[in-house]
């Protein structure tokens, strides 16, 4: 990278980071929590997302999991998950709000599961017959 130039929106030190291979602090803390949201479950993450305190009874961890907490290390305890990932959730948690729900909310969309179809379909039901008659007026229409 030439001395003076910079990549709009991007510090040195993260264009730098990036090309050689560097973990910054940040990407090990999403680490750490998506690592935990794994733990939890989609539906304790969408739960915890809805939280609007910063107090033992009213944070992401006591709102997913529906019980007040009163320290990391009783948090860790009640909810299964390392004393490490608890810090790091309540750390980010009390940083940046909006960027936590914004990374619960990607971790979300990105567990989306489709749903299946079902198995055994019809082949007679409307979605066919409505095929069938448009065919059948095109072949008529070809013929006539």
């Amino acid at each position: 990278m030439a001395p003076g130039l910079r990549l709009r929106g991007h510090s040195s030190v993260a264009v730098f980071n990036s090309f050689f291979g560097f973990v910054t602090r940040e990407m090990l803390y999403q680490e750490l929590i998506t690592q935990a949201f794994e733990k939890m479950g989609p539906e304790r993450v969408a739960g915890g997302r809805t939280a609007t305190g910063y107090d033992w009874h009213n944070c992401f961890l006591a709102v997913a999991f529906g019980s007040a907490l009163n320290s990391v290390a009783t948090a860790a305890r009640l909810t299964g998950l390392e004393y490490a990932e608890v810090e790091t959730i309540m750390r980010m948690w009390d940083r940046n709000q909006a960027a936590f729900v914004a990374l619960a909310d990607n971790w979300l969309e990105r567990r989306r599961v489709p749903q299946p179809e079902p198995a055994n379909v019809s082949w007679d039901g409307p979605e066919r017959t409505g095929r069938q008659a448009f065919v059948q007026t095109g072949k008529s229409r070809l013929v006539a």
